[in-house]
């Protein structure tokens, strides 16, 4: 389970052996006391998640994290994943409804080890950060969004899929043809998926280009 942190009490009073964190609400300057979960593999920024806020955490030493979540986050950019390149246990990262662009997906895939991105309903991220997210050397797990794509772009990522095992695609105007997507992917082994929904669709979260007004 998720241990909830909002302040410097709530650190104080967790147990030092926890291992997975649900910190959206924790403010900027607390963040350097994350330090004291050595065994930090799972933490969930979400709307809360900033370029700075990335940067702290990637500052603390966190050996053991693996995975991050920062779900409709706008004031995500291509600077906080510069900063995560300082975090070489990361595995896997969500950062749908960010504001990143190709260039961080270029980041990803050469200066990190990662297995597992979603980048869908980020709309600066076009074919070229996708193509980019296809070619790594580590990536299995991929998610995107079909808003910039024709059947044939799709058709092409799934055919070019380096290391892949599963790709999905959030569709929301339905414009994809899945069976070919599913006959491609079968004979490649990889597990294709075309939904209408991300999570942000799917709770209802507006795309958001400006960053949250709660202060860091």
């Amino acid at each position: 389970n998720e241990v909830v942190l909002r302040s410097r009490d709530d650190i104080k009073s967790a147990d030092s052996k926890a291992t997975d964190f649900y910190i959206t609400r924790l403010p900027l300057a607390d963040y350097h006391l994350l330090s004291k979960f050595k065994g930090l593999r799972r933490a969930s920024l979400g709307q809360g998640a900033t370029d700075s806020k990335l940067a702290a955490l990637a500052g603390i030493g966190c050996t053991n994290l693996i995975d991050l979540n920062m779900l409709d986050a706008p004031a995500v950019t291509d600077v906080g994943i510069n900063a995560l390149t300082n975090i070489s246990s990361l595995r896997m990262i969500g950062m749908e409804g960010t504001s990143i662009t190709d260039a961080a997906c270029v980041v990803m895939a050469t200066r990190m080890r990662l297995t597992g991105v979603n980048v869908a309903n980020c709309d600066g991220v076009t074919k070229a950060g996708m193509r980019a997210l296809i070619a790594s050397e580590t990536v299995t797990n991929l998610s995107f969004s079909a808003d910039s794509l024709s059947r044939q772009d799709a058709l092409e990522l799934v055919r070019s899929l380096k290391n892949g095992s599963w790709c999905a695609f959030v569709d929301t105007q339905g414009k994809l043809d899945w069976a070919a997507l599913n006959s491609e992917g079968k004979q490649r082994n990889i597990t294709v998926g075309v939904t209408p929904k991300g999570t942000m669709q799917t709770w209802g979260l507006q795309k958001r280009t400006a960053p949250p007004k709660s202060a860091e």
